[in-house]
């Protein structure tokens, strides 16, 4: 494949089904925005779709050097409101220097007799982007 060659070899697949649940049960995307996400994706080389499968270039979102502390956590019964930041380790392992500050809501979902955390709504509040 083309799209293989282009990342060096460097890539990972997931199964398409299992992907698409947990953005949609997790993360709450709604299946419109599923499709428009793959077309994106595809027009962007950002995965392969074969097969049923999501082939995605190795790598991703996040960083050894990077740490994230939450701050607060409140709430209201059904929903918890969650506030944290991330820092930086590269100069300072035991401090870190500060990053940005986030925002998330999620509450606790039961599908299928098993709780799962889902993520309502999440912001950067602050720092760097």
């Amino acid at each position: 494949q083309k799209w293989a060659k282009e990342t060096g070899g460097c890539y990972m697949a997931f199964d398409q089904t299992g992907a698409e649940w947990i953005a949609v049960n997790i993360f709450n995307v709604t299946e419109e925005d599923i499709a428009a996400m793959r077309e994106q994706g595809k027009k962007n080389k950002w995965f392969y779709l074969s097969g049923g499968k999501y082939y995605i270039v190795s790598g991703g979102v996040g960083d050894p050097l990077t740490d994230y502390k939450i701050l607060s956590v409140t709430t209201d019964g059904k929903k918890y409101f969650v506030n944290y930041e991330s820092r930086f380790l590269f100069d300072d392992p035991d401090n870190g220097e500060f990053n940005a500050s986030y925002y998330a809501e999620l509450t606790l979902k039961n599908i299928d007799g098993k709780e799962y955390w889902s993520l309502l709504k999440y912001a950067q509040t602050s720092g760097n982007s």
